[in-house]
C-alpha cells in the first residue's frame, strides 16, 4: 500500500471518528446551562472593554445565529456592546464572510441559517472577537464542529488567524483529551463555558471540574467519551 493509501485510510477513519463523536457530543450538550454560560461570555467582554490597550478601536464582536443547542449571545446587554455586532455568511462556494449587524431583518443565507445579505462585508481588522459555537473542544484548543468547514477555511488565511477566537461550549463537551485533529484544523485560542474562560494549552480536567468519574487513562475521545 502506498502513501497516499495510507494518507486516505487515516482521513476516512478521522472523519468516521468525528461522526461518531458529533453524535455523543450533540446528547452531552443538552447538560449546559446557558445562563452561566452568557454570563461568562458577558464578564469576558467587560474585561475586554475595561482594558481598553488592548482593544481595536471600532472593532465588532463577531458572534453567530444560534441553531438548537446551541447558546443565544444575540441578547448581549447593551453596556457590553461598545462596538458593534456582526454575523457569519455563508457564500455558497464553502467560504465565510462577516457583515455588521443592528438587530434588522436576515435572510437565509447558503446554508439555510439566518444571515446579512447586503451590506459590505467586514475586512479581518475590524473584527476584535470572534466567538464561534462548537460540540466540543479540546484543552489545546481544536474545535469539533458539524462537518462543514466553514470556520477552518475563514481562519485558515492568516489575516483571518490573527483575530482572537473563542469558542462557546458546554462544560460537559470539554474534552480532557485530544479530539481527532484533520490537518485543516486550526486550534482557537480558548473556550468559554459555564466555567468562564479558558485559554488552549491550560493543563485542566473538564472531568475532575464537574465531578464525574473518568475512565482509567483514556487515549482518545472516543475512550473518554464512552
Amino acid at each position: 500500500m502506498n502513501q497516499s493509501s495510507n494518507d486516505n485510510n487515516q482521513n476516512d477513519n478521522g472523519q468516521e471518528a468525528k461522526q461518531r463523536l458529533r453524535r455523543h457530543f450533540r446528547t452531552k450538550r443538552r447538560q449546559r446551562d446557558d445562563r452561566l454560560i452568557q454570563a461568562a461570555v458577558e464578564r469576558m467582554l467587560a474585561d475586554m472593554i475595561a482594558r481598553t490597550t488592548l482593544i481595536r478601536g471600532g472593532g465588532h464582536i463577531g458572534i453567530y445565529w444560534p441553531l438548537p443547542g446551541e447558546t443565544d449571545l444575540r441578547s448581549l446587554p447593551t453596556a457590553l456592546k461598545p462596538w458593534p455586532l456582526a454575523l457569519p455568511c455563508s457564500d455558497g462556494a464553502g467560504g465565510l464572510t462577516y457583515r455588521p449587524w443592528d438587530g434588522g431583518p436576515l435572510s437565509p443565507d447558503s446554508s439555510g441559517i439566518p444571515a446579512p445579505q447586503t451590506g459590505r462585508l467586514l475586512m479581518p481588522q475590524e473584527i476584535q472577537i470572534l466567538l464561534v459555537p462548537a460540540l466540543a473542544v479540546d484543552l489545546k484548543g481544536v474545535r469539533l464542529g458539524y462537518g462543514g468547514g466553514y470556520y477552518d477555511r475563514l481562519r485558515a488565511d492568516p489575516h483571518w488567524k490573527s483575530v482572537k477566537a473563542m469558542v462557546v461550549v458546554a462544560e460537559a463537551c470539554i474534552s480532557p483529551v485530544d479530539l481527532p485533529r484533520s490537518a485543516w484544523d486550526l486550534p482557537f485560542d480558548g473556550w468559554v463555558s459555564e466555567r468562564g474562560v479558558e485559554w488552549s494549552g491550560v493543563q485542566w480536567s473538564a472531568v475532575e471540574c464537574s465531578g464525574e468519574s473518568k475512565p482509567a487513562s483514556p487515549t482518545t475521545a472516543e475512550d473518554w467519551a464512552e
